[in-house]
């Protein structure tokens, strides 16, 4: 083989290699509730399991789970690969975005949660 062929064969089977699926299995996730938002810090990384119950427009949602309700940003590009309605049980990640006391998410990923 000559080196250029051996070249060319070393860089598709990395580029193969870097396109492969994702990991979808169980994770080890800090799921924290609605009402301990007050005490998450502004930009830290949060991950909360419940619904989201209604669309308010302009890509904000609301989120319920049992301590309460928040305002969640969901982009549409979040949504594009998931179909989920008021009765799926989801679990988000993002950023706490807080406002002069106003707690929102900026929601990274969404996910169907299996346990209900």
């Amino acid at each position: 083989m000559t080196m250029k062929k051996l070249t060319i064969a070393l860089l598709l089977s990395a580029f193969a290699a870097t396109a492969s699926a994702a990991y979808t299995g169980p994770q080890d996730i800090n799921i924290i509730t609605v009402s301990a938002m007050e005490n998450t810090q502004d930009e830290a990384v949060v991950s909360l399991q419940g619904y989201i119950t209604e669309s308010l427009g302009n890509e904000m949602y609301t989120f319920k789970d049992q301590s309460g309700t928040i305002s969640v940003e969901i982009d549409q590009d979040v949504l594009n690969n998931i179909d989920i309605n008021e009765n799926d049980l989801v679990i988000i990640t993002g950023e706490a975005d807080k406002n002069w006391g106003d707690v929102t998410i900026d929601v990274d990923t969404i996910q169907k949660s299996a346990a209900k």
